[in-house]
């Protein structure tokens, strides 16, 4: 029983890790996409 949650703790620390991961790329799209309106509206 405490291997199988040992091994439960392992994959959620890794889906944890990997979704901030995610949340770290989809921060920089965010960010990538405010300059560039930033640059539009800067141009109107």
């Amino acid at each position: 029983m405490l291997f199988i949650l040992e091994q439960r703790l392992e994959e959620l620390d890794e889906t944890h890790y990997g979704l901030r991961e995610q949340k770290a790329a989809i921060q920089k799209q965010a960010d990538v996409v405010k300059m560039k309106v930033y640059q539009v509206v800067g141009e109107i």
